[in-house]
């Protein structure tokens, strides 16, 4: 099974194993769609378009089904294991999560934690659902789009929370730093597909096609080497990068978050098919919260490299942000969300030109009509500008995409 590559078989067997007294926990989700775009080759089947669905999809899709299973291992150490499966994936069912967690109990205010497996860094507002789904639209900002498709951490995690609440204090801060591996590929499917706003998650052993462009024929491609898609958690150049995050909350008013992100990739390491890209980021998050109202925002900028020193092959800087307002109404959720977004081609190769910039506007609403069941409505439009449109399949660059969906969601 090829997620014995990621070097961590005893850590997933200790959380799959379950024993006589251990307190655990099953949980589900399904998620059924009606879909209509009008995206005339989404990138999912080798396209260039920002939608996770096309024109020539069905219009009856299985979005997302979930199945999460957390054990108590003892007063402070726990594991957590998800699964996930939709269509469009070349493998029906992926891990998305599976950690290890130690928290030892507090005797003041400062509490300590550890966690040990795969797990996303935490730098999401929207995707705090089951499943890394969003608790508000249907899709994710481009942002966390990006971070489902290409961004896990297979590693170690350390942080410590400072708990106002326990003495009476209205602050509550929070930190911690991750040293992991098995994420060299990460910036590929950014630089060559693009951002697009979804909401699919990437699973541990799965490839994501690459768009069909001449860049990768095997003969007369500039990337004739590169696989036809990636594999964005593996192991290239044996090197181990981190992250570091810190946040500020106040009640529940108010919180701001900060995260330094670092892969230290070796951009000249080419290992089966698949380079090692040097990624870094810097990212900002605020959420602000008042009664029935929150409104969320993120921006994040960085840079992704890839090829041989001194004059690398490619090289991009890529940003973007967003705004989300959503306002509760009993039952109802009303949400709306703009995202921008650049990649800016800075190494100057006439046959892979990778400069895009655009935006995307997701209007939604939410009906939880039952303790296990919601119905939601969403339209997403989606325009960008892309040069490799024009200048290697001879199409106009820039496109404007609309998605129209409807769910119907169970969870267990």
């Amino acid at each position: 099974m090829k997620i014995k590559t990621f070097g961590f078989p005893l850590l997933l067997t200790v959380i799959s194993c379950s024993s006589y007294g251990f307190e655990q926990e099953w949980h589900g989700l399904l998620d059924a769609r009606v879909i209509n775009s009008n995206s005339e080759q989404s990138w999912l089947n080798n396209g260039l378009d920002k939608q996770r669905f096309d024109q020539n999809d069905s219009a009856l899709q299985l979005g997302q089904a979930v199945l999460d299973y957390h054990a108590e291992l003892t007063d402070t150490i726990n594991s957590h294991i998800w699964l996930n499966g939709y269509d469009h994936r070349n493998k029906g069912v992926g891990l998305g999560e599976a950690f290890v967690k130690w928290r030892p109990i507090p005797n003041s205010a400062w509490r300590w934690q550890s966690r040990v497996g795969m797990f996303f860094p935490e730098l999401s507002l929207e995707n705090t659902g089951l499943g890394w789904t969003s608790d508000y639209l249907i899709s994710s900002s481009a942002i966390n789009t990006w971070v489902g498709e290409e961004l896990r951490t297979l590693g170690a995690e350390i942080g410590v929370h400072y708990d106002g609440a326990r003495v009476g204090s209205p602050h509550d801060w929070r930190a911690s730093a991750a040293a992991f591996r098995w994420n060299d590929p990460a910036g590929g499917l950014l630089s060559w597909r693009g951002w697009t706003v979804g909401d699919r998650i990437t699973s541990s052993w799965e490839r994501v096609p690459f768009p069909d462009l001449p860049i990768f024929d095997e003969n007369n491609g500039f990337w004739g080497g590169q696989m036809r898609g990636i594999e964005p958690f593996r192991e290239i150049d044996n090197k181990t990068g981190y992250y570091a995050n810190l946040s500020y909350q106040y009640l529940d008013l108010i919180s701001v978050t900060a995260m330094h992100y670092d892969n230290r990739g070796d951009p000249e390491a080419f290992v089966s098919g698949q380079w090692a890209w040097n990624t870094t980021f810097n990212h900002l998050g605020l959420r602000g919260h008042y009664q029935n109202t929150t409104l969320l925002a993120q921006y994040m900028k960085g840079q992704t490299i890839m090829g041989f020193v001194p004059f690398y092959d490619l090289v991009v800087d890529y940003r973007s942000w967003y705004v989300l307002l959503s306002q509760q109404v009993g039952a109802h959720q009303f949400n709306i969300r703009y995202d921008k977004f650049w990649l800016d081609d800075l190494d100057g190769k006439a046959p892979d030109p990778n400069q895009e910039y655009g935006d995307a506007l997701a209007i939604g609403w939410r009906w939880a009509f039952c303790k296990n069941m919601d119905v939601s409505a969403e339209w997403l439009r989606q325009q960008s500008d892309r040069d490799a449109r024009q200048d290697l399949l001879q199409q106009e660059a820039e496109r404007s995409e609309d998605l129209w969906q409807g769910r119907l969601r169970w969870w267990f």
